[in-house]
């Protein structure tokens, strides 16, 4: 009677423990083989960007002139995933009929404890590093310059509201480095998971 009453205490720890698994994976990429893993040996700040694993259609809003904010046509795509090494994640932007292609390497820097991005589009000739941050279940960006570098600008880049197929991404704008940013975003970026 003893040993059944243990095998069923164990079996309940091993579906809490599956269940605990499964719902700590809900913001992970979608097939870890396809779209690679952090390695668990390289720290829990490696894991920072797991959100964005996957193949995602992104709807991109810009504010006009009035106030008002506009959907831009076609949606977008980015890909994102964990490179062999576990350590360094890479996303491309592109849209639909090729007229704008992008990528940015991201490597979390040990001692500076933040992301450093290399981003590239070389059909433009920009390329330029910018900083991410993990803080308060949010992922910041900050770009100086914007992404030309030659920009009269500075870009501050929000992404939050997680779940398992979408996130939001907010972009601000400074023009005084990053003293002060805009109240409200420039763009509002909505990422949702390609289900295909």
């Amino acid at each position: 009677m003893k040993v059944q009453k243990i095998v069923s205490k164990v079996f309940v720890i091993i579906l809490i423990i599956a269940f605990l698994g499964i719902g700590n994976s809900a913001i992970r990429a979608a097939d870890d083989g396809k779209y690679g893993k952090p390695d668990p040996k390289a720290g829990a700040e490696i894991a920072q960007f797991q959100f964005l694993a996957g193949d995602w259609t992104v709807k991109v809003q810009m504010r006009q002139k009035d106030g008002s904010m506009a959907m831009l046509k076609p949606h977008s795509h980015v890909l994102g995933r964990y490179l062999p090494d576990g350590r360094t994640f890479q996303q491309e932007f592109s849209v639909p009929e090729g007229s704008f292609f992008s990528t940015q390497v991201k490597a979390f820097h040990v001692k500076e404890k933040r992301w450093v991005n290399t981003f590239i589009n070389s059909m433009r000739q920009r390329w330029t590093t910018t900083y991410s941050t993990w803080k308060d279940n949010e992922m910041t960006t900050i770009v100086p310059k914007g992404y030309s570098g030659k920009e009269a600008h500075w870009s501050k880049e929000i992404d939050s509201e997680f779940s398992n197929d979408r996130f939001m991404k907010r972009v601000y704008f400074s023009y005084d480095e990053g003293k002060n940013w805009q109240e409200k975003p420039k763009f509002v970026l909505e990422f949702l998971r390609d289900k295909k």
